[in-house]
């Protein structure tokens, strides 16, 4: 069997699947990504690990919606935009 770069022999189904998990790897990596940056500005106010973090964000609870406006502010603050 010859290798063809411009076909894709994956069935629907399957590219269907790959794409679902490609989806759900870059929710996940933009979710760790997010939690660096809370977790460098914040320092010790952020959520002690991403699990906690990923908890708080996805519940959007009272306590995730504060540190995020807190989050803004000292960020803001930080690039120089206030």
């Amino acid at each position: 069997m010859n290798f063809d770069p411009e076909e894709d022999p994956r069935t629907p189904e399957q590219k269907k699947a790959y794409e679902k998990e490609q989806d759900a790897r870059r929710r996940a990596n933009a979710e760790k990504q997010q939690y660096a940056r809370f977790k460098g500005v914040l320092g010790d106010d952020a959520p002690k690990n991403l699990g906690a973090f990923r908890r708080m964000k996805r519940q959007n609870t009272v306590k995730f919606q504060e540190m995020q406006s807190e989050y803004r502010s000292l960020a803001q603050r930080i690039s120089g935009g206030g």
